[in-house]
């Protein structure tokens, strides 16, 4: 599932001449998309690292699929506790992505996306006001240190809430 159904990103490998030539019907697809979907949520909730996250962000907006998107915010609450604060941040920078994807793509208003909007909120906000904690795993992974540095999450979080007040 390298290209989760991207076909721009197909034709930036030279490969999506290749995969049109095997006229897979685009139900089909959205059974691979669904069944790739089942297993990162799996993985999700048995690791302890949000690395898998953003591959299931990339499924729900190939499948353009709000209760995809429901129940991740659900699995979400139980796994985000674990995490640090630089990837609390990027999780909710990732939400408020979604978030811009369903309401400028799909003109999604709805109350589930007011739940997913507080979500990444409290988020920011936890970023914000609560002690900045970096993992060691986060530090071996991000070669930037102005990158995790605390003033650069709050800036970054500041910004992320005053974007998403604006939808």
């Amino acid at each position: 599932m390298k290209y989760i159904g991207n076909s721009f990103q197909m034709h930036r490998d030279g490969v999506l001449d290749i995969y049109r030539k095997y006229n897979i019907d685009s139900k089909i697809e959205n059974e691979w998309l669904n069944e790739y979907y089942s297993e990162l949520i799996e993985k999700l909730k048995s690791s302890e690292s949000p690395d898998i996250f953003w591959l299931i962000c990339e499924v729900i907006k190939a499948t353009k699929s709000t209760n995809k998107m429901e129940y991740l915010m659900d699995i979400l609450n139980l796994c985000i506790v674990n995490w640090d604060s630089f990837e609390r941040l990027r999780i909710a920078e990732e939400i408020q992505e979604l978030i811009e994807f369903f309401s400028k793509n799909y003109n999604e208003q709805s109350s589930e996306i007011l739940k997913y909007k507080n979500i990444a909120l409290d988020i920011f906000n936890s970023v914000i006001h609560e002690q900045v904690v970096i993992s060691e795993d986060t530090r071996q992974k991000v070669s930037l240190e102005n990158t995790l540095s605390e003033e650069n999450l709050r800036i970054r979080a500041v910004n992320g809430l005053r974007d998403l007040l604006k939808y």
